[in-house]
Order: structure tokens, then sequence, then C-alpha cells
């Protein structure tokens, strides 16, 4: 796939609201607030959307926004009047648009948050846009401090252990040893983990623990 880059027009980039037979309309959304942080990222570091940009594809003398849409609503919401684009290919079938559409807004990886707390600005962290877990009241910094603490939890000093009760409605019986195989395939990968089932109720739940 040769994709081109141009800055194209706001005007003549559509939101991707299904137009293209065969893909699905954009599948995310998102909040008032986290669109206000964007429109503001946009605003204070413009340059970065050349470092991603929107990727279109050719639509009835047009494009379609395939991947961005938020950034470029944040763009047109920014007065911006050209975003720049990578243009996909129009000879690229619907199957590969659909897993680009995905694929783009799958992440990964997962913080690290004690590196966070250590070696980054919350106040900033939270400027650019990233949700900063609260941890029950407790700043980032906090829960990581209490990470090196001999307290780990509560009613779990070094060497205790705690038990989790959780509830799981099975609508179908036979699928209850096998629900039963894959949680204590999670759990087991966590050392000194066990699951017990403790049996089935009239309404046919499942309670491990």
């Amino acid at each position: 796939m040769q994709a081109t880059s141009k800055l194209i027009p706001t005007v003549e980039i559509w939101p991707n609201d299904g137009q293209i037979p065969g893909l699905p309309k954009n599948p995310r959304t998102i909040r008032d607030e986290k669109f206000e942080k964007l429109v503001q990222s946009i605003k204070e570091d413009p340059e970065m959307l050349n470092l991603r940009e929107v990727l279109v594809y050719p639509y009835a003398e047009a494009f379609v926004a395939v991947a961005g849409n938020m950034r470029l609503r944040a763009c047109i919401e920014a007065g911006m009047k050209e975003v720049p684009c990578k243009i996909i290919p129009s000879d690229t079938p619907v199957d590969k648009l659909k897993a680009i559409v995905i694929k783009d807004n799958i992440g990964y990886g997962d913080n690290d948050w004690d590196a966070l707390a250590n070696e980054w600005d919350e106040q900033q962290l939270v400027d650019w846009g990233m949700d900063i877990p609260s941890f029950g009241g407790s700043s980032m910094e906090d829960e990581s401090d209490d990470d090196d603490s001999e307290d780990v939890g509560v009613g779990m000093g070094e060497g205790e252990s705690t038990i989790i009760k959780i509830i799981v409605t099975v609508t179908d019986k036979d699928h209850v040893e096998s629900l039963k195989s894959e949680i204590e395939t999670v759990a087991g990968a966590y050392e000194g983990t066990s699951v017990t089932v403790l049996g089935i109720d009239n309404d046919q739940q499942t309670e491990t623990e």
C-alpha cells in the first residue's frame, strides 16, 4: 500500500458515518471534557498532526476519515481550515479499511504508574489529557509510595492472603466447567492464587474465591 501525504481542507473530509459500502461507521466516541483537552492539545502542539496524520479514503470526489475522526473534529473546533492527512489508495480492500479503523484505536501497552509517578509531572500528564487513576482518593505519587511500604493492602501484610468473592451468572450449565477452567488459567498466572467453585444455586450462579 502506497499512501500519500497531503494537506486537505476540512470541508473536503467527512467523518466516517458508514457511507463507504462494507465499512461500518467510526466506533469511537469521546467525552466532552476529553474532547476539550484534545482541542487544547492541538492548539498547543499543532505540529504533532504532521507526525500522526488523519487517515482518509477517497470517496465521492472528497474524502472520508478512516482513522483520526476525533482529531478531525478537534481540528475543526480549533479553527483549522486544513488538516495533514495520509491518503489511503482507492483500491484498498474494505477488509483492510476495517482493520485500519480498529487497529488504529487499539492501545497494546500498559502504563507503568511507578515510572509516571516518579519521573513525570502529574499535573502535566492531566493537562495533556491522560486519565490518572485516583487509587481510592490518593494521588498517583501516593500510590507509588504505598507500593514500597510494608502494608501492601488492607488485611494483606507480607505472607498473608485475602479472599476475593465473585458471583458469575451462567445461562447455560454446559458452560460451567469451561468457564471454571478459563478462570483457573487466568488465576494461575498469579503465584499462590487458587480458584474454588462453591456450588451452583437455583439461579445458575457459580461463586469463585
